[in-house]
């Protein structure tokens, strides 16, 4: 049966007084100190512990003016969205300035995590390796034709939000498991089909981050390595949160 409003509960430690909207706790054990951040509500105010404060600028420059707002909206959507699954408290605002938003965000224990989540675009890409005149091997943007029969590249923007971290069966090492959609398992499947016995790589803001030799034709699900854990758990959230639309920078912070 659930605690109505206004009722006094025990739990053997001490006791909680609640009336409408505060509620109280004295506890028992004299040895019990508030930290910080139960100090810092008690005064009334927000702790500095732990605050990383960011002002972000986008890079609307290769966007028409009329869609430069659609893009601030859809960085703000796509940092909100990071931040609750990473499990912080915080708030986007977007500043006066037409491409500015700033960032509050509360708890945090690692700043340069906390901004890699963040600011980091996010966008997927897999590439092929082809040999150019003078014999070099390069990554190229790798294509295939999608279920409407054009030839096209296979954008992140196809994945499903449900990536996952998961542990490789053979290596032991932590790997980032994907799925596509119908028209990203199309053109994947092309794609690895085509290049059996052949190197994939996939690249995260033009970064190569693994390039496996693909063994068999795959249809819709994949996997990233070569990560460590916590980098893998925080590309996991920007897959599943989306890509930024358009590059952002720290102006201040």
């Amino acid at each position: 049966m659930g605690v109505p409003q206004g009722v006094a509960v025990a739990d053997g430690r001490g006791r909680a007084s609640s009336s409408w909207g505060q509620l109280k706790l004295t506890f028992a054990d004299d040895r019990w100190k508030p930290g910080p951040l139960v100090r810092a509500l008690q005064a009334g105010i927000e702790p500095e512990e732990g605050v990383l404060q960011l002002v972000l600028e986008a890079d609307v420059s290769q966007l028409e003016p009329q869609r430069h707002q659609q893009a601030l909206d859809g960085v703000k959507k796509v940092i909100e969205r990071r931040v609750n699954a990473f499990g912080l408290v915080g708030s986007v605002t977007q500043l006066r300035s037409e491409n500015r938003l700033s960032v509050r965000l509360l708890g945090v224990k690692d700043v340069a995590q906390a901004k890699s989540l963040i600011i980091r675009t996010a966008q997927l890409e897999f590439r092929e390796q082809v040999t150019d005149a003078s014999g070099s091997a390069q990554w190229v943007a790798a294509r295939a034709r999608g279920t409407d029969g054009r030839e096209k590249d296979l954008p992140g923007a196809h994945l499903r939000s449900n990536a996952y971290l998961t542990t490789g069966s053979r290596s032991g090492l932590p790997e980032v498991a994907f799925e596509f959609d119908d028209e990203g398992s199309a053109l994947f499947e092309d794609i690895t089909s085509r290049l059996i016995g052949h190197r994939l790589g996939i690249f995260l803001d033009g970064d190569l981050v693994s390039a496996p030799t693909v063994q068999a034709k795959i249809r819709s699900r994949g996997v990233i390595t070569g990560v460590t854990r916590e980098a893998a758990h925080i590309l996991v959230i920007q897959l599943n949160s989306g890509p930024l639309p358009v590059p952002v920078s720290v102006v201040s912070e």
